[in-house]
């Protein structure tokens, strides 16, 4: 059953993806007026060249369908070997989220489990990104890495209200769980309370999957993380609330199953986050995915002067290049 509350379910008032015919074109370079000079004033959207594991895709107006909201992107962005591929090759390391930001509608950021995210790189993260735009952050590695006796609650509220800004930007938190943490659901509501944020848990011993630690989990309106990882229990497709999350963590010549079982869970859910490891194609794969997934995927056209997002400086501008560290 669907929830009716939409705070307890990021995305629903987000960007709602349309239906789409995404047809076959010729090859079209990001920006090829060149960066800072785009055709008609804009970015133009980003068509994969051939190789990169995804059709060539080109956007047709059509009429649009009451779907659920399609997030897909790629676990982190700033990967200066995207270079020439997928960011224009003149574009600087600083306006990497800008760019990425116009052509998919979530970035999955890894960095957040080493450190807090400090103000700085909050503000950096919203001045970069359009209205719609969903940040997934990996809730930090204290929460649950940590020795047992440290405050782990203490350490979910602060992680918490440190995301808080993001306002309207900010998707479901990751939680990770290592094959070391047993199963605990007493810890485990902890932590969901504390987070005080839709959560999408990662267990890495299955030892978690049974109903008792659902329940827990739907009682926070979170969900489980679905992954295609070998080396971690398969979670079940359970609907515990009104989002799904999964993790392609797998470096495919196909996208194999995945968008039959997406496009359902779209059709089921008020938002439907999909993240994809950091391969040099996993931006062509993950704009692939969304249109094979039955949905627009993602490209959020806007002028590149408006916000104009400067190129950040001071000690937040290392950590608005974010998503460089960890991908699993």
């Amino acid at each position: 059953m669907r929830a009716a509350s939409s705070a307890r379910h990021p995305g629903r008032r987000g960007h709602r993806l349309n239906t789409a015919s995404l047809t076959l074109s010729g090859h079209t370079r990001p920006a090829e007026a060149g960066f800072g000079a785009p055709a008609e004033g804009q970015w133009r959207r980003w068509v994969a060249p051939e190789g990169c594991g995804a059709p060539q895709l080109k956007r047709q107006a059509v009429a649009s369908t009451p779907v659920g909201s399609l997030y897909v992107g790629v676990s982190g962005f700033s990967y200066p070997e995207w270079k020439g591929d997928f960011y224009p090759a003149e574009l600087p390391a600083g306006r990497f989220l800008e760019f990425y930001s116009t052509q998919l509608n979530a970035v999955e950021l890894n960095n957040t489990f080493y450190r807090f995210p400090r103000e700085t790189a909050v503000a950096a993260w919203l001045r970069s990104t359009p209205d719609g735009f969903r940040f997934c952050l990996k809730a930090q590695r204290s929460l649950t890495y940590s020795n047992p006796r440290f405050p782990r609650g203490e350490a979910a509220a602060s992680f918490g209200r440190s995301v808080k800004p993001l306002g309207d930007r900010l998707g479901p938190l990751l939680l990770q769980l290592p094959p070391a943490v047993k199963r605990d659901p007493d810890l485990l509501d902890t932590l969901l309370g504390n987070l005080g944020v839709p959560t999408a848990v990662e267990f890495r011993d299955p030892g978690w999957l049974d109903e008792d630690v659902y329940s827990v989990i739907r009682s926070h309106g979170g969900a489980l993380v679905v992954t295609d990882q070998e080396d971690w229990p398969m979670a079940p497709r359970r609907e515990l609330s009104g989002f799904a999350y999964y993790r392609l963590r797998r470096d495919y010549d196909g996208l194999g199953r995945w968008p039959a079982q997406i496009q359902a869970e779209v059709e089921a859910r008020e938002a439907v986050y999909v993240f994809l490891r950091h391969h040099p194609k996993a931006p062509a794969r993950a704009l692939g995915l969304a249109r094979l997934a039955g949905a627009e995927g993602s490209g959020q056209r806007r002028s590149p002067a408006a916000p104009s997002a400067p190129t950040p400086t001071g000690p937040g501008a290392a950590r608005t290049r974010s998503g460089r560290r960890g991908s699993s």
